[in-house]
């Protein structure tokens, strides 16, 4: 590793522990200290089985992200993937733009022995994954709601657009990576006509095509447990 890249992973390193110790300060005092040291003395030892299950749950997490590597998981150590979801998760906490930058600081901090291409195809289908289960459970627990509870018409009217709209998004979502539309780089084709992004794009074509080839593949060649 060249000091180039060795001092730009410490500095990393160190504005990642910079911001995460920031947003620990941030939330305790957005919380108040008062209030947060009474709802945890009113938990008493239910606090420990909260942060049991909640660790547990990143553990597994964690687990199925370290599969989305595939071949490639010997690059990182599952204690360092953990580390980075942690973080990641913590960061995003401040809204879009600190998920955004969770994403990003998970890819970069990786390794250095991790090709970029399979950095960004695993955190990607990571947080893909994600947002669908979301989508599946919350479509499942609308029609559930609709079809127990005696809601009003107009509220009854809006939820079932709303299942309808998700069951619509996962439905396309599963068509198109299985029939392995080519989002990606057909976006990338539009948006290099754009003269501002052009240069970029162009730059960037081989690894947008790489990302999407892996993403496409690991339908076809899923990961054995």
């Amino acid at each position: 590793m060249s000091n180039i890249a060795m001092r730009a992973g410490v500095r990393l390193r160190l504005l990642a522990g910079i911001l995460g110790v920031s947003l620990l300060t941030y939330l305790v005092w957005r919380a108040g200290p008062a209030r947060l040291f009474a709802s945890i003395s009113a938990l008493g030892w239910g606090l420990s089985l909260v942060i049991a299950l909640g660790g547990v749950s990143h553990l597994v997490k964690t687990w199925a992200w370290r599969l989305t590597l595939l071949d490639e998981k010997h690059h990182a150590s599952f204690a360092r993937m953990l580390a980075l979801r942690l973080g990641s998760e913590a960061v995003g906490q401040l809204g879009i733009l600190g998920q955004a930058f969770g994403e990003t600081l998970r890819v970069s901090l990786l390794g250095s022995t991790m090709p970029l291409a399979s950095g960004i195809t695993s955190v990607t289908l990571d947080r893909v994954f994600f947002i669908l289960s979301g989508a599946v459970v919350s479509t499942l627990g609308l029609i559930a709601v609709l079809a127990i509870l005696p809601l009003p018409h107009a509220l009854s009217l809006y939820a079932g657009l709303f299942a309808f709209i998700l069951l619509g998004v996962i439905l396309v979502a599963a068509q198109a990576v299985r029939k392995r539309w080519t989002v990606f780089s057909g976006s990338a084709r539009v948006l290099s006509r754009v003269r501002y992004f052009s240069g970029w794009l162009e730059r960037k074509r081989s690894l947008i095509h790489l990302v999407e080839n892996k993403l496409l593949d690991f339908y076809h060649h899923p990961p054995g447990v």
